[in-house]
């Protein structure tokens, strides 16, 4: 299991990372190209926090993929508040299986964690501005 850590966003700003996923496999089996293919049957997003991180496929199409090309996925952490957050990216692949059967999956967990910074209020900006302009006044 892999971690993606997205680190702390400073005023729930989103944050994005690149996954690649490829095929690294360049054995023939025997003359046999469908044995060195790897599919990609599905990728899910689970966990208490699935709703903080989304992904995008840089393809529309999951399926075969040979070691000459890879598989990109854009996953962004995108906090509604401050907190700390965490999720799984679930890879389904037929990986270890007949071509285009269930085989292997493979999980990344996330984390990220939000901050927002603390804005003075209104009210406590004008008690200050009155001890001030006090403190000024007392001084003549």
């Amino acid at each position: 299991m892999e971690l993606i850590d997205f680190g702390t966003v400073l005023g729930l700003s989103p944050v994005t990372f690149w996954l690649s996923i490829g095929n690294i496999s360049m054995d023939d089996n025997g003359g046999n190209s469908l044995l060195t293919n790897l599919s990609l049957l599905s990728l899910t997003m689970d966990g208490a926090n699935a709703g903080s991180f989304s992904f995008w496929l840089a393809t529309t199409v999951l399926g075969k993929y040979t070691g000459a090309n890879d598989f990109l996925v854009l996953i962004t952490f995108n906090p509604a508040a401050a907190g700390n957050f965490s999720a799984q990216l679930l890879i389904s692949t037929d990986q270890n299986a007949g071509f285009g059967l269930a085989g292997d999956s493979f999980s990344h967990n996330l984390t990220g964690s939000a901050a927002v910074a603390a804005v003075p209020e209104p009210a406590s900006m004008a008690l200050l501005g009155v001890g001030l302009a006090g403190l000024l006044v007392t001084r003549r």
